[in-house]
Formats: structure tokens, sequence, C-alpha cells
């Protein structure tokens, strides 16, 4: 903008790809945004700033989308579920506004974040394409901080390959939202979708009977979750704070070696296990700064989410993490055996066993009976879920790393306990 009439109230344009100079009335004129001089990073704070960087690199931008029957039939199915509320944008959605004083003492304790935002239905529709977490691929989805639980639903209905999609929020407030929209869910077509066990505050699982997946939110520390191995899919749309850092690589390092992950932050910079090579390497689609998805606080642009795939098999601080999350397991289970056996006629107490049906025994709560379960506690180890196919295109770039492989099964120098926030 070079000039201003006062009169007209208009501002002189200059383009500087095309020489063209216009006046036009700012307020009322939508510009495209082609050059950026500069890029600073980008936050889900309302006046977020970041360090900036000289130049932005050039972005090959695409104007067109695949939008899938399924994906639209899942909109419709949570435009109902959420009461209209499934593209909330800004800093004051549904999932800002509700959290209460009680969500942040609680997350002051437990060092946890409450920072907000949400990826919107199209953003969801491109991360879990074929081009990027491949869920048609896919048999188990875990949402880790997942709000109000809308990214959970709409995989869960999008994709009935996903036979598991887990939720997990540290906010009551907000798992409370969820907690109403899985209870709409089930009642929108009570021949295929039923509630599967509930524990008002803590938990809900809604069934769909004729594909068999299982929907699963639950209030918790997404620091403390369990069978994080089984996923295929990991959504990480979450801030970490840097005093977590080290106890959050030691969870993602126990993902299983294949799996996608979706991260809020670039796990490079904030990687914190020494000794052991870094276990990502970041999808070649994500690769590109203009790889962006549409978020609630970035609408038309899109933020530059991180996407990765796991090239290496859990280390020895995430083999600890699932060897000691197995053995509460297996405490629980002889915890809710006994409590069984001493239980008469209308005296049962849902068991973990009946939970661990689910696959998914995230929240502290749920290991001592927070959720209805079946009355006859099924064994575990039927309960495993079968190995979901891996990528092996994916982990074929690990044999061009021989020197990284080979360092990953040398003993590192310190090691590294789990660390549970409470």
């Amino acid at each position: 903008m070079t000039q201003y009439h006062r009169s007209s109230g208009k501002h002189c344009v200059e383009f500087r790809h095309s020489g063209a100079r216009r006046w036009l009335m700012m307020l009322r004129t939508a510009f495209y945004i082609v050059d950026r001089g500069a890029s600073g990073e980008e936050t889900k704070e309302p006046d977020g700033v970041g360090p900036s960087s000289s130049k932005a690199p050039p972005e090959p931008w695409t104007y067109s989308e695949d939008l899938s029957t399924a994906f639209a039939r899942a909109q419709s199915t949570m435009h109902e579920c959420y009461g209209g509320r499934t593209q909330e944008t800004g800093h004051k959605t549904l999932g800002h506004i509700c959290v209460t004083e009680e969500d942040k003492r609680s997350a002051s304790e437990s060092h946890g974040s409450l920072l907000y935002g949400e990826l919107l239905p199209r953003g969801v529709n491109k991360a879990l394409d074929g081009r990027h977490l491949d869920a048609q691929r896919a048999s188990c989805l875990f949402d880790l901080g997942m709000g109000t639980g809308k990214v959970a639903m709409q995989a869960f209905l999008q994709f009935p390959n996903l036979k598991r999609v887990y939720g997990v929020e540290l906010s009551l407030a907000r798992y409370k939202v969820a907690e109403r929209a899985c209870l709409k869910l089930a009642s929108t077509d009570a021949r295929a979708l039923a509630v599967h066990s509930h524990a008002p505050g803590t938990s809900i699982a809604v069934k769909n009977v004729a594909t068999q997946q299982i929907l699963h939110v639950v209030h918790g520390n997404l620091m403390q979750t369990r069978d994080i191995e089984r996923a295929n899919i990991i959504m990480l749309e979450t801030e970490i704070p840097s005093d977590a850092f080290s106890e959050f690589s030691v969870l993602l390092d126990a993902a299983r070696d294949g799996a996608r992950v979706l991260t809020y932050l670039d796990l490079r910079k904030v990687w914190q296990l020494p000794g052991q090579p870094f276990p990502f390497r970041q999808l070649e689609a994500n690769r590109s700064f203009a790889d962006r998805y549409p978020t609630s606080w970035s609408v038309h642009r899109g933020h530059h989410l991180f996407l990765w795939v796991k090239v290496l098999k859990p280390g020895p601080a995430g083999a600890q993490h699932a060897s000691g999350q197995r053995a509460a397991d297996r405490a629980a289970d002889r915890e809710s055996d006994r409590r069984a056996s001493r239980g008469g006629p209308g005296d049962h107490h849902p068991t973990h066993a009946s939970i661990s049906t689910l696959a998914f025994n995230a929240s502290p709560s749920l290991a001592h009976g927070g959720a209805h379960g079946s009355k006859t506690a099924p064994a575990r180890k039927s309960n495993r879920a079968a190995a979901a196919p891996s990528w092996a295109d994916d982990l074929a770039c690990a044999q061009k790393w021989p020197a990284l492989v080979s360092r990953s099964s040398k003993k590192p120098s310190s090691s590294h306990s789990t660390c549970v926030i409470a």
C-alpha cells in the first residue's frame, strides 16, 4: 500500500508481480497471500510470538482435496452429536471456554498444559489420508490430548477398519463435552451403535455392532497411557511443557516400530533420551513447510503439523515403560479377581480385565474398576489384539542407515526409569 485517499477511504495497492496499481476499499477486499518475506512459528496462543526466520521457503500450494462420501457422512453425524459445533474457529471455542478453575489446578499439579486448538474436519481428513497417516490400513488409533473428542469421533465414523479408537483428555470439562457427544452418538442409530461401558466423569465406550468398532474416551493424563504399543496411529496435537519432555520421550519410545505419529511439536527439538538414536523419520509428504492442515487458529492457510513414522523398535526406556505398564495391568487383574471372588449376586465390581477387552487401559482410575464391564472377566491374553500390518516401505528406510541401526543395539550410557505425573 503506497497511498491513502481520505475522502473515498481507499488505499492505493501496488502488485509487485504484475506491476499493476489499484485503488481498493481495504475493509471490503480479501487478499490471498502468495509470497511472505518472513515467517515466524505459528502457535495456538491468541497472541503467540515465535522466533522469526529470515525468509520463508517457497510453498507449492495445492487448491484441491479429496472429500469422500464417508467423510460427508461422518460430518453429518458429528454435526448432530456436537450440536452444530464441529467447525468452531478462533480462540473462544467451546473447548476454550468450558475449562474450569479445577481443570487449571489439576493441570498445574500434574505439570500439564491446557493450551487449546482444534484440528478442523478437513484437517483431520487430510492427516488421515493415504499420503500421510494412512488410516485406511490401520486398525488402532490413539488420540492423546483429545480435547472435546472430535478427532477421535471423526476417525471412528470415517474409517470402519479402525477397530479401536481411543482418546484421553486431562481437562474434565472438555472430557464431559466428549462424553455427552458419545452418548448422543449411541442414540443416533440404536440398531448399530450402543454404549458398551460407561463410568460418568471417567470413561465411556461406544460400540458399533455392525463393524465391531469401539470408540473409547477417558478422563486422564496422557503420560499414563498404557498399551501405546498397540496403536498404528498416534495423534498428539498437544502442547507438552518442557519439564515433561523426558517423560514424553519415554512414552513415545514405547510405540511400535511402523507406528505413524502426528505431533504439534517438532520431536527433534524435544526428544530427551540420551544414548539412544532418534527413532522417528519425518514422512516425505510432510517435509515441505506447505504441508498444512486447517485448524481452529489457522483456518485458511492451515498450520504445519509434524508427521512421523517410527523406524526403530522400542529402546530400553520405552521397553521399561511398556513392561511397567504390563506389570500394573497384571496387578490390577489380580485385584479385580480377588474382588470378584468375594462379591456375591448383585455385588459385582466392574473389573480391569473386562475393560481390557477394549485394549485401552490409559486412565489409572480404570485400573480399579472405573467402568461397567461384563460380569465375567475374560482372560487378558485372549483379548490381545492381533498385530496390525506395518508399513514395510517406511521401515525399509532403516536399512539405509546401518550406522544408526547398529547404534540402537548398543546399551545407552544411562538408564531412564518411567516417571508418571500424578
